[in-house]
């Protein structure tokens, strides 16, 4: 009798935990097509997540590398100028020791050295130099003097000289021409010299000249436009003075001189 008792207890509670069961399958929300579709897109997009972050990073990565390219080439370029500038100096150094000297061929060692200075620098070393040498040295510095006018004319003639001046003014056409004239003479090539006639709105729009202006860009064009204005000083005899103005055009490997009235 107990034997049954319990059989028909155990019965009735396997039926109540089935039925529990089933109500609870009842009650549990049933997936829907869009929560498949966006598990489906969940799992597409970490592999496109993946490619585009190992994209940006390579990316990243080669900006980097090239930053430290070109901030390697930066201070490889100064170290180089600076090292070429102690250089002029020691040079200049030995220069002044080797010219103070009674010794004609420590002075005449002293001329030779210019040779390997900038141009700009050895020109008027030179000039001073010839106040303190000997006749006999004196042939020595003229073929020094040449050397050095070649190198500026090499300089030079790597640039394309443009002359501006007013088209209704006869008198800055003369200048213009003389200056082409004397440029020619001291060796540059009459087609790296050209001559331009402008309206007073070319002036108004660039600014005018308060004198003869040597207009460049500054930092690649210094030097040159440093040598231009010596050598235009130095052999043509100008009404106006002849002074540099850096403007910063962009225009590569041109120089230009400005007329004023």
């Amino acid at each position: 009798m107990t034997d049954n008792f319990e059989k028909s207890r155990d019965e009735k509670i396997d039926k109540i935990i089935a039925h529990l069961n089933h109500l609870e399958s009842q009650i549990k929300p049933k997936e829907s097509k869009f929560s498949k579709v966006v598990e489906t897109v969940e799992k597409l997009m970490i592999p496109i997540a993946l490619g585009v972050l190992a994209f940006i990073t390579s990316q990243a990565a080669n900006q980097i590398s090239q930053a430290q390219l070109e901030l390697a080439q930066s201070q490889s370029a100064s170290q180089d100028a600076e090292f070429k500038d102690n250089l002029q100096v020691k040079y200049i150094e030995i220069f002044y020791r080797d010219m103070s000297s009674t010794d004609k061929t420590k002075k005449k060692s002293a001329l030779s050295l210019l040779t390997l200075m900038k141009p700009e620098i050895a020109k008027p070393l030179l000039d001073w130099a010839k106040l303190n040498i000997p006749e006999e040295l004196q042939g020595d510095a003229k073929s020094v003097a040449k050397n050095i006018n070649n190198e500026i004319v090499n300089i030079l003639g790597k640039y394309m000289i443009n002359i501006y001046y007013i088209n209704n003014d006869s008198s800055l056409s003369n200048v213009a021409q003389n200056i082409k004239d004397a440029l020619t003479k001291y060796g540059l090539k009459a087609d790296r010299i050209v001559l331009n006639n402008k309206g007073e709105d070319f002036f108004r729009a660039l600014g005018y000249p308060t004198a003869y202006e040597i207009r460049y860009d500054p930092g690649s064009e210094d030097n040159a436009a440093e040598l231009l204005t010596k050598v235009l000083q130095e052999n043509y005899s100008a009404s106006k003075p002849f002074i540099k103005r850096p403007i910063g055009s962009g225009t590569k490997n041109s120089i230009s001189i400005f007329l004023s009235k």
